[in-house]
């Protein structure tokens, strides 16, 4: 009786938490569902971490599955209670985990596909629509989401099986290529953005009147009202309004 009673312990500490598992891939679903409706996978598909296969736009959806099933995985041990040795289940839990979440995604398509909510949802749009099928058929962006949601859950569940440190290298070598990817894409636009500064500050600057030019400048047999488009240089002056010293051009 003692020995059938140790059998049956062990067995329970050997087995998965389905249900579990099943929680954690709803709340993956929901949670990449309200991602893809928040906008920001399109807002940010204009940020390349590889490219061209890896934008940051699905990088903010890629992660769930993986985090959802490594998270679904994780156990809580009391004092003098051993830890579960670890087997293909724990793969098969994390596949399940990432297919169910990614399995949100699909919906979503088939949802933004037949009906159109853009009143209530803003992002619930075509573009929302092409990003997730991957500018492809429908049918193609359905099986790639399922199979790279049971691929990143697989990994996930696989996170349990190797060495704290392994996983702690693992994840400091992905954060660290992640931070260096999205430094990258913000320097170079800041690079842009000071180039076209520079081009700008070296151009003189344009300035409209709506008057005749200055004393000195060539007579124009043009009407008043027209406007003179002006490369000028402020001049001093002690009067309210400022002067300009122009080389003016009519036009209309």
């Amino acid at each position: 009786m003692t020995v059938a009673a140790a059998n049956r312990s062990r067995n329970a500490m050997d087995t998965v938490d389905w249900r579990k598992q099943v929680r954690f891939g709803l709340i993956g679903m929901l949670t990449i569902v309200f991602i893809a409706l928040a906008g920001m996978p399109v807002v940010l598909d204009r940020r390349n971490i590889i490219e061209p296969a890896l934008s940051m736009g699905y990088l903010s959806l890629l992660w769930v599955p993986l985090v959802f099933a490594n998270i679904a995985g994780n156990e809580v041990l009391l004092e003098g209670m051993k830890a579960r040795q670890r087997s293909y289940k724990d793969l098969i839990a994390g596949c399940s985990v990432g297919l169910v979440s990614s399995a949100g995604l699909t919906i979503l398509m088939v949802l933004v596909q037949n009906f159109d909510l853009r009143d209530p949802l803003v992002n619930w749009s075509p573009q929302l629509l092409d990003l997730l099928s991957f500018r492809r058929t429908q049918v193609t962006g359905m099986i790639f989401w399922l199979a790279l949601g049971a691929a990143l859950g697989t990994l996930g569940g696989a996170m349990h099986m190797v060495s704290r440190r392994a996983r702690l290298l693992i994840f400091s070598v992905s954060l660290s290529v992640f931070s260096v990817s999205v430094l990258e894409t913000f320097l170079a636009d800041e690079s842009v953005r000071s180039a076209e500064g520079r081009t700008q500050k070296s151009q003189p600057p344009y300035v409209v009147l709506q008057r005749r030019p200055l004393i000195g400048t060539p007579f124009l047999p043009r009407q008043d009202h027209e406007r003179i488009a002006c490369k000028c240089r402020p001049i001093r002056s002690s009067s309210a309004r400022p002067e300009y010293c122009c080389r003016a051009s009519w036009h209309s």
